[in-house]
């Protein structure tokens, strides 16, 4: 029994992936915004954005021994997890893959489905005009949502750090695209 499994028997310290149930329980809580993450940072074909997904999950289940935290560092853990596998993906294909946008929460009428799909495209052409980790800032604060502060936790980084390279990153885009840039990244 390793030191982490220790201080949690003698504390009680629930760990959210301890068992099937809890972390069945937390796969089905946060397996959207995981995927919705690979997708925006990766841009390929849902299934392989599925496999990396599934992947980053496989991992974490298999590594869950050495987590220690609580049910939002185990998102931090699962989010780090995937965005190592589609690096790693990355360095492995040089050619850029094609991007098909099929999402399982598009909109019901047909206008609306081609509307949304033209806005992801737009906003996976223009990520791909800023560094990677640029384009990690973006998404963690434009498409899953978190703060600055929350971005700064998860990196291990200074919340100065993160604010500048966001502030670079959505110069770049808006010098190359003002209004769209603008439209797609809101509060830019």
């Amino acid at each position: 029994m390793d030191l982490i499994t220790r201080v949690r028997d003698v504390f009680g310290v629930a760990h959210p992936l301890a068992d099937p149930a809890s972390f069945a329980l937390f796969y089905q809580q946060t397996h959207a915004v995981v995927f919705r993450y690979v997708y925006m940072l990766h841009g390929s074909p849902k299934s392989d954005v599925e496999d990396y997904t599934a992947e980053a999950f496989a991992r974490a289940w298999k590594q869950r021994h050495r987590f220690s935290g609580n049910d939002e560092a185990a998102l931090g853990w699962i989010i780090t997890i995937a965005r190592r596998i589609v690096i790693d993906q990355q360095r492995r294909v040089s050619s850029a893959a094609t991007h098909q946008l099929d999402h399982a929460d598009l909109p019901s009428t047909p206008e609306q489905q081609a509307l949304l799909r033209e806005r992801q495209q737009l906003a996976l052409e223009l990520l791909n005009h800023v560094s990677l980790a640029q384009r990690d800032h973006l998404i963690m604060r434009y498409f899953l949502g978190w703060r600055v502060q929350t971005i700064a936790q998860h990196l291990g980084c200074s919340e100065s750090s993160v604010s500048v390279s966001i502030h670079r990153a959505l110069k770049i885009l808006q010098n190359r695209y003002p209004t769209l840039a603008e439209e797609l990244f809101h509060d830019a």
